[in-house]
């Protein structure tokens, strides 16, 4: 087993993951140096089988064909960075099999919205309802830093600068004041994915669709696709994303090996 940076990924490393699978744009940003994530391998110039676990969540991805062995101490491997988690669509059987004693596993733990349409719902038109007194502003180096979520770009990224190099944000704003924040992040394969969070004493209102839809539309208009996960337990997520118009919404199940400590 060896350890790999993004500069060393071949072309062969790249084809033994499955570019359909779920959060295969997380994977794929990895492999490309726009994620940060750790990517483990047999061999860099020969490669059978890789595995790649990005760094803001700690999902992980298998590619190839991968020994019950091999893949059981991969995972031991990324755990000494942190939490690591596997999962699929609900219904459907990952192709390897999953390393014994995970800490949690269930089974539709969250749900993906895919294939926006603005047939279903009008962007613009949402965006038509925004309170007079409210503006929407683009996320820059001086605004981000005041935000509730400024780390997480970091962890997904690695820096601000980074993050607003690649990825969209913006700010529902009332006068100076943060209302929601609305980002676009994990960028590969044409897709990119949301992530919102809205200041506690303004939930509620639909700031948070607002601040998405100005989101989602500067990534459309750059030819990317969005998608949007969120736990199954968070109905308010769940009713922003079909808001928005999101046709395709899918389980997810899976397993969590918690951190080596």
């Amino acid at each position: 087993m060896i350890e790999i940076t993004s500069a060393q990924v071949t072309p062969g490393l790249s084809e033994l993951f499955d570019s359909g699978m779920l959060n295969a744009h997380r994977c794929f940003g990895v492999l490309a140096g726009n994620v940060i994530g750790r990517i483990l391998t047999d061999s860099p110039s020969g490669p059978t089988w890789g595995v790649v676990r990005e760094a803001g969540v700690g999902l992980a991805f298998i590619g190839g064909s991968i020994k019950s062995e091999e893949l059981r101490l991969a995972i031991a491997e990324l755990r000494k960075s942190g939490d690591v988690g596997l999962s699929h669509w609900t219904g459907e059987k990952p192709g390897y099999a999953l390393p014994p004693n995970p800490d949690a596993e269930g089974t539709d733990i969250a749900l993906e919205f895919t294939a926006r349409s603005d047939g279903a719902t009008s962007l613009e038109a949402l965006l038509q309802g925004m309170p007079p007194e409210c503006t929407l502003r683009r996320m820059d180096s001086q605004l981000i830093e005041r935000c509730l979520w400024r780390d997480d770009p970091i962890r997904v990224s690695g820096s601000l600068e980074r993050f607003l190099e690649k990825g969209v944000g913006y700010c529902l704003m009332r006068g100076d004041e943060i209302l929601s924040e609305a980002y676009a992040t994990y960028y590969a394969l044409d897709t990119c994915e949301m992530a919102t969070v809205t200041n506690d004493a303004h939930r509620g209102k639909g700031y948070s669709t607002l601040a998405c839809a100005a989101t989602i539309r500067e990534c459309e208009k750059s030819g990317f696709q969005t998608v949007w996960v969120c736990e199954s337990a968070n109905h308010a997520s769940a009713a922003v994303a079909r808001k928005l118009g999101y046709t395709r919404e899918r389980g997810i199940s899976g397993a969590l090996y918690r951190a080596a400590r």
